[in-house]
């Protein structure tokens, strides 16, 4: 009987759980949906635009140029691209780099980029840094695992007699059979 009742308030809570989740999901109208659209396609217009018109000004001033001026505005602009596409190139080597000193250590990868320096050598430090903490972190989280808690004493008869056993009323029985089985067991020998 009880188990039943157990049954039906895990399933009313169930329920009140779906519901709650349910009422957590936001939903949008057509015309909620059609505004955000907009708004965004209007931001990109006006990237592109800008974009547009930067290439624009470029253009003329190119054209106001000499012949060697043009040359020379086109190659310092191919350099800042190549500067550019240099640094992107060597911060990815770094990160992979740093990835790969983790991995050589046991340490987790996710740490990269936040370990991840202006150049090898203080990338370096900071993953001997790292790795000399998170172990100092790791080595004190298994020690307390492993201190826990001291077995508790188990007591013969929990204090109870089969006298005092007799004594105790039939719900007082019903209820050190709930709370403890074995006892109960025990002393209605």
């Amino acid at each position: 009987m009880e188990n039943k009742e157990n049954n039906v308030v895990n399933e009313v809570q169930g329920q009140e759980n779906t519901e709650v989740e349910a009422k957590e999901t936001k939903t949008f109208t057509q015309e909620q949906v059609n505004e955000m659209i907009a708004k965004r396609l209007q931001r990109e217009r006006k990237d592109i635009e800008a974009k547009i018109e930067a290439e624009r000004k470029e253009a003329e001033e190119l054209a106001k140029l000499s012949e060697q001026e043009k040359q020379k505005k086109l190659f310092e602009k191919q350099v800042k691209e190549f500067e550019e596409t240099k640094k992107a190139f060597e911060n990815e080597r770094l990160l992979n780099e740093t990835s790969k000193q983790l991995a050589s250590k046991n340490l987790p990868i996710e740490f990269a980029q936040m370990l991840k320096g202006n150049d090898a050598e203080s990338t370096f430090e900071n993953i001997k840094v790292f790795e000399t903490k998170f172990n100092e972190a790791l080595e004190k989280a298994v020690t307390e695992r492993l201190r826990g808690s001291s077995p508790k004493v188990a007591t013969v008869s929990g204090g109870i007699t089969k006298e005092d056993f007799k004594k105790m009323s039939l719900s007082q029985q019903a209820e050190l059979a709930r709370k403890d089985k074995d006892l109960y067991l025990e002393l209605s020998k």
